[in-house]
């Protein structure tokens, strides 16, 4: 009975050794990275505004588009059906959709250099 609970005790003590030494650490960690709620709301409407901004020009583009070709009297199929049977079209096509993957590779990027700063809050 005695080394049952001995046992019972070194386990405790072991485990409470274990949770004191996370708690130092993550309030170091804490307050190394420590960011005022301020700070930390501007940095975040300053992004939802530039999402929005983004949004927004997408569906302007999207209008005009649908105008456009509401006026030229064909259909998106069509558009795009008549651009890939023209070999320039086609090139030039692909060339855009180059740069627009390497410029989403940049902002994924630039997403993930400013992640951290609000994995201070966990």
């Amino acid at each position: 009975m005695v080394r049952l609970l001995r046992r019972s005790l070194v386990k405790v003590s072991g485990l409470s050794s274990v949770f004191l030494v996370y708690i130092m650490v993550s309030l170091r960690r804490r307050f190394s990275a420590y960011e005022s709620m301020g700070d930390l709301f501007r940095k975040i409407e300053t992004e939802i505004l530039e999402t929005t901004l983004t949004e927004r020009l997408w569906g302007l583009f999207v209008e005009l588009q649908n105008s456009i070709l509401q006026v030229m009297g064909i259909s998106f199929d069509d558009l795009i059906q008549m651009m890939l049977c023209n070999e320039q079209v086609e090139e030039k096509m692909i060339g855009i959709l180059m740069e627009m993957k390497s410029w989403s590779q940049h902002q994924n990027l630039e997403m993930s250099m400013h992640t951290p700063e609000y994995q201070c809050l966990n």
